[in-house]
C-alpha cells in the first residue's frame, strides 16, 4: 500500500467517523425528511460531472432515483400501529 492510499483510507475514515456526529446534530436540528433530501442533493450535485449518466429515458432514471432514495427513507420513517382489536393502523 502507498502511502498515497494509506492517506486516502485514513480520510475515509475520517469522513466516516464525522457522519455520525454530524447526522446526531442534524437530525436534533432538521426533520429527518428534509436532512434525508439535503443528503442526497449533496451527493447527486457533484455526481452529475462525474458519473456518466446511463442511456435510459430520463422518466425511468427519476423514478429509480426517487424509489431508491426517498422512497425507501421515507417509508422507513412512516411507522404504522395497529390499533388493538381493528385491523385498521394509525400513524404513530
Amino acid at each position: 500500500m502507498t502511502v498515497k492510499d494509506l492517506f486516502l483510507a485514513l480520510f475515509v475514515v475520517v469522513v466516516w467517523g464525522v457522519n455520525f456526529v454530524v447526522i446526531k446534530v442534524g437530525v436534533s436540528e432538521v426533520p429527518p425528511f428534509l436532512l434525508g433530501a439535503l443528503r442526497f442533493s449533496l451527493v447527486a450535485i457533484p455526481a452529475i460531472f462525474f458519473v456518466k449518466r446511463p442511456n435510459v429515458p430520463l422518466r425511468w432514471l427519476l423514478c429509480y432515483g426517487l424509489t431508491i432514495s426517498f422512497g425507501q427513507f421515507a417509508f422507513l420513517r412512516i411507522k404504522g400501529v395497529r390499533i388493538k382489536g381493528t385491523g385498521t393502523f394509525r400513524n404513530a
